[in-house]
């Protein structure tokens, strides 16, 4: 009995250990696997883009004419809207956009940070180059982090009565 108790303390021991993963070691983690990830030009056995260009050419060879149609006709505000959940979480979840991949950092290196708004830019540039109109990516991008800065500089104002945080480096 004595032995059974000391085989399960241990067991339980091993199994809080290996849960109690550090932080940091959780970050260089998510870190390592970011690395990899934007170097592959498939995950998954699915072709990453790594780029506007290269994400267009993946999107007319896996669409039909008539849905490119139709993505065409409709007005960007709409398409980004109505297929935010249909081609814009394949595009996520196939481009990896959370866990990283070529095209997320691609994304990321224009200033965008958050899936959602990866997806609403990445239907809106292909709804542009679908309807031969200029992309302007980096000034749309821009708009992207205005309206996250806004939305973050009000939520500071309402939890905390302020607008602004300096974030310094501790001293050593």
């Amino acid at each position: 009995m004595l032995r059974q108790i000391i085989t399960l303390a241990l067991l339980a021991s091993f199994i809080v250990a290996g849960q109690s993963q550090s932080k940091e070691e959780s970050i260089r983690l998510q870190d390592s696997i970011y690395q990899s990830n934007i170097k592959k030009t498939r995950i998954n056995g699915v072709y990453i883009p790594k780029d506007l260009n290269d994400a267009f050419l993946e999107l007319n060879t896996l669409s039909d004419q008539e849905g490119k149609t139709k993505f065409r006709l409709g007005e960007e505000d709409v398409v980004a809207k109505k297929l935010h959940f249909g081609l814009g979480r394949w595009m996520a979840v196939n481009w990896n956009f959370e866990e990283g991949s070529r095209m997320s950092h691609y994304l990321t290196s224009l200033g965008l940070r958050y899936t959602d708004d990866m997806i609403d830019f990445m239907l809106r540039m292909y709804h542009r180059y679908l309807n031969n109109k200029p992309l302007d990516a980096e000034k749309t991008a821009k708009s992207y982090q205005e309206a996250r800065d806004k939305i973050y500089r009000q939520e500071l104002k309402e939890k905390y009565g302020i607008d602004s945080v300096l974030v310094t480096k501790p001293r050593p």
